[in-house]
């Protein structure tokens, strides 16, 4: 089983899908969308967006 990072940010999981990097599962709970990602798939994204470098 693969592991995945749960994003809450709406901005943050809508650059990893402009950035070609679809979620796995998206859904509702209580007061927020939870977008889940393949965590190694998404590890080159995250590290850009940590470096403010994410288009």
């Amino acid at each position: 089983m693969r592991e995945i990072v749960k994003i809450v940010n709406s901005l943050q999981a809508e650059k990893y899908m402009k950035n070609g990097l679809n979620p796995i599962k998206v859904y509702w709970n209580v007061d927020k969308i939870v977008y889940e990602f393949d965590k190694e798939a998404s590890k080159p994204l995250f590290d850009k967006w940590r470096k403010f470098e994410l288009k």
